[in-house]
């Protein structure tokens, strides 16, 4: 690590060029910066699409997103739009692209560095201060950067919120969800290698629906991901599923999660925003990664994950199911085929999650 101490800076640029969950991961070192210097203006890069996790978010003074996501083309219109505009920028991940970016933005900038290698090398020397990947949890490793800042971290994660979404809300849902029990379920990954089975989601929906919950699933407005859920339902649950899948925001879904009396989903974004919001937690992981990107609460750093049956972890309100299967090294063979299902998804036994979804909704009021 190299610190950058005593930096005062009234411009501040964040780049987080990942996901919706690395996002929501990177908000509690928003806070950690705003929370230090109070004073400054704090703007967020991201890649366009991703502005829904910041909804809402009193920390942050714009967000600001990619025109261009690929090629020349994008570094050079970052260079028009962010030259030297910023006192202090700085870059959650350890990667050439958003190090370049916030060399460029700065006067001053500091980033996470691979923890070795050539590339970590060239950016140490482009930055003026660093902390390197260490193979914690991604939260953690982002917060390194309030190190890096001699700043106090703080580790809970802001929600996106509008005041706008228990109406729409009210009118999307056939019952009401605020007195009436709900399990919200998100049954669909970016990637195929994270996705389950429709005969593991169909005995959780039956189950569910025995136990006198009412199923909501949530989920993008992806046509793939659309279909999905159509046919599930079609096969499982003619009619009793309430689907708000491509009708409800970021902001709605942590609604929902914090009035529901389940969540069950995969390696998402969504499952990541119901950790936050301490909801009931049952997720599905596949590759064994180890603990990078368990799902994230406040007290995770401080709880730790423990292992509570062979292939089950928890941590606060979360418990995880991990497949087994012959993955191994970083990235894994499941992996190394993104676009195709994975034995470790399949290795997942629908009588083993069905156990769970028991377990949570007995102990839950």
């Amino acid at each position: 690590m190299r610190q950058l101490l005593a930096v005062r800076p009234r411009s501040i640029l964040v780049i987080s060029y990942g996901g919706h969950g690395d996002i929501l991961l990177t908000t509690p070192l928003l806070s950690s910066l705003k929370r230090a210097f109070p004073a400054a203006r704090l703007d967020v890069f991201l890649q366009s699409g991703r502005e829904g996790m910041l909804e809402g978010n009193p920390d942050v003074d714009s967000v600001f997103v990619t025109r261009q996501r690929h090629g020349v083309g994008s570094y050079l219109d970052f260079v028009r739009r962010f030259a030297l505009r910023y006192d202090l920028a700085v870059s959650v991940r350890a990667s050439d692209r958003q190090t370049l970016f916030a060399r460029v933005a700065g006067r001053r900038a500091v980033g996470l560095v691979p923890s070795g290698g050539p590339g970590s090398r060239w950016m140490r020397a482009l930055l003026s201060g660093w902390a390197s990947r260490d193979g914690s949890h991604c939260a953690n490793e982002i917060l390194s950067l309030a190190d890096v800042l001699g700043i106090a971290r703080t580790t809970r994660c802001r929600i996106p919120s509008d005041a706008g979404s228990a109406a729409r809300l009210d009118e999307l849902l056939p019952f009401d969800w605020r007195s009436e029990p709900f399990a919200l379920l998100h049954l669909y990954p970016r990637n195929p290698y994270k996705q389950w089975s429709l005969d593991g989601w169909c005995a959780v929906i039956e189950t569910l629906l025995r136990r006198g919950l009412r199923v909501v699933v949530a989920g993008s407005a992806d046509r793939d991901e659309l279909a999905y859920v159509e046919a599930l339902a079609a096969r499982c649950a003619p009619g009793a599923l309430a689907v708000v899948a491509g009708r409800t925001s970021l902001a709605d879904a942590a609604v929902l999660l914090r009035a529901c009396r389940l969540y069950v989903g995969l390696d998402t974004a969504l499952t990541h925003l119901a950790a936050a919001v301490e909801a009931p937690t049952l997720a599905l992981y596949g590759p064994p990664l180890g603990h990078h990107y368990f799902p994230y609460h406040a007290g995770l750093l401080g709880e730790g994950i423990h292992t509570i049956a062979p292939g089950t972890e928890a941590s606060g309100s979360v418990r995880v199911v991990r497949g087994v299967c012959d993955c191994t090294a970083s990235p894994t063979r499941c992996e190394r085929a993104p676009a195709v299902e994975s034995d470790c998804m399949r290795a997942i036994a629908p009588a083993r999650v069905v156990e769970l979804v028991e377990e949570i909704v007995n102990r839950e009021p």
